[in-house]
């Protein structure tokens, strides 16, 4: 197999266990195919398959995402799917992102490691299932905070891991919250930031990141006594907590806290 289809079927995820075209649209492909851009010409049909569901498992998504369905009913003796076509924009956008999982893949990641234990990336390393990459949690945390507060970015929290908790789509661990926290300092909004560490904490009571981010984000504030409280109890959840340990020691020796 050329290695520039090797390289786009890895980043197309061809190990699939679900298939998730059905058996009709799979039955009109043709055995010979015009209009191919970035995949060579005459690429086998199997190959090509397979290329294709690496697509529609990566973004969740069916055939007519990218490909002009007739109109009329659908199904055995109805009118085939134009694959050819480029009337679609999603058509477009997937030869870019072929050339560029391709070229991550084939140009940079090897660069790392060669053979069996080179990395490569595909479709669902930012799609996730998903028809658009998710956006970052705490970037989404941080704009739901700045817009319509802290209770309201911890309500899409909750929402978004009782719905995708399992599905890879998110993060939903401490180090997110704590995040989230200095997007929203470095964006210039401390007084959210600590409000949101606040919150976090009654969320993630035992987290001794959250703790020690709240310890700082207090010091910061002009609440030493209390900085040097939460980072006290950072370092009785977990005493090799480094950061907490590094600030409570610069704060009892009279320095500033960090910025």
């Amino acid at each position: 197999m050329p290695s520039f289809v090797r390289r786009v079927a890895l980043g197309a995820a061809l190990v699939v266990a679900v298939l998730m075209w059905s058996r009709p649209a799979a039955a009109q492909i043709p055995d010979t195919f015009k209009n191919l851009k970035v995949l060579p010409k005459d690429i086998p049909k199997e190959q090509l398959l397979k290329v294709m569901r690496g697509f529609t498992t990566g973004l969740g998504v069916r055939c007519d995402f990218c490909h002009m369905e007739p109109p009329g009913p659908r199904g055995p003796g109805g009118p085939p799917t134009d694959f050819a076509s480029d009337e679609k924009e999603n058509k477009a956008k997937a030869r870019v992102m072929m050339k560029m999982v391709a070229a991550i893949n084939g140009d940079y990641l090897k660069q790392i490691a060669e053979g069996e234990m080179a990395p490569t990336i595909g479709c669902e390393t930012c799609h996730r299932g998903t028809k658009e990459p998710p956006e970052p949690l705490a970037e989404k945390l941080a704009h739901t905070t700045t817009t319509r507060g802290v209770d309201a970015a911890f309500d899409t929290y909750v929402d978004l891991k009782a719905k995708y908790a399992d599905a890879g789509l998110y993060d939903f661990r401490a180090e997110t919250l704590v995040r989230t926290s200095r997007v929203l300092a470095e964006s210039q909004h401390p007084d959210e930031s600590l409000a949101f560490l606040k919150k976090a904490k009654t969320v993630m009571p035992d987290s001794a990141d959250i703790a020690a981010a709240l310890g700082a984000a207090l010091a910061q504030s002009g609440d030493v006594e209390g900085g040097k409280a939460e980072l006290e109890r950072a370092l009785s959840i977990d005493p090799k907590n480094g950061m907490a340990r590094f600030i409570l020691e610069r704060l009892k020796q009279g320095g500033g806290p960090p910025r």
